[in-house]
């Protein structure tokens, strides 16, 4: 199962302070402005899509995905998931990763994929939690404390987390910045085999067969 999506004209700005120098050379802010980061954004996801939104830093690579699961609106437009406007999606439809992971660290790995399962209403469910384990090869560390996990065993758990259940929506923030190259070929992998719409982010392109667009921002 996987989900189509709609961005139809969408602009994000933040508000920021802006900074002036005082007397005696001290700082204020005298009033607050809007910072755009992008605005007019149009595009169709089609169902089963596999989509790369790839740019440097501060491109607003992170705020696409966030916008496309309803985890923040658009300052102007609006984005669609199927025929509801995104923030009204249901969560427990799609997986997330954001590059803070948003890992557990005091619970083992296996307890962190337990409580995800609870989170989107399924219990807990041992055949998609050992699928996920022997997908992205998390046996050697399950059942460690995520704490003591180094950077890249961090990803493939989150990785794992995110692809739970096969939801029909998963979105991935900088998946492969801390897999080395082996663990690089699981997500490859996994992209050229899954039925879900997939929106990701890098700074870098992917190889051939596993992306089927990418969008420059």
């Amino acid at each position: 199962m996987s989900l189509s999506l709609s961005f139809e004209e969408v602009g994000k700005s933040f508000r920021t302070q802006c900074r002036g120098r005082g007397l005696r050379g001290l700082f204020f802010f005298p009033k607050k402005e809007n910072k755009p980061l992008f605005s007019g954004l149009c595009f169709v996801i089609e169902p089963g899509e596999r989509v790369l939104f790839l740019g440097p830093n501060g491109s607003g690579k992170t705020t696409v995905l966030k916008l496309a699961g309803g985890l923040m609106t658009p300052s102007s437009g609006k984005v669609f998931v199927e025929n509801l406007e995104a923030q009204h999606f249901p969560k427990k439809k799609m997986g997330v990763m954001l590059s803070t992971q948003l890992l557990y660290t005091g619970l083992t790995g296996y307890q962190n994929l337990e409580f995800a399962t609870r989170l989107h209403g399924t219990g807990s469910t041992q055949k998609a939690i050992q699928h996920a384990i022997r997908r992205w090869k998390l046996e050697t560390f399950v059942d460690d404390i995520v704490e003591s996990y180094s950077n890249g065993q961090r990803a493939l758990l989150a990785l794992a987390r995110a692809t739970l259940m096969d939801p029909p929506l998963v979105l991935l923030d900088e998946p492969t910045a801390f897999l080395d190259v082996p663990h690089r070929s699981l997500f490859w992998r996994y992209l050229r085999t899954t039925p879900s719409t997939v929106l990701i982010t890098s700074q870098e392109n992917f190889p051939e067969g596993t992306i089927g667009r990418v969008i420059h921002l």
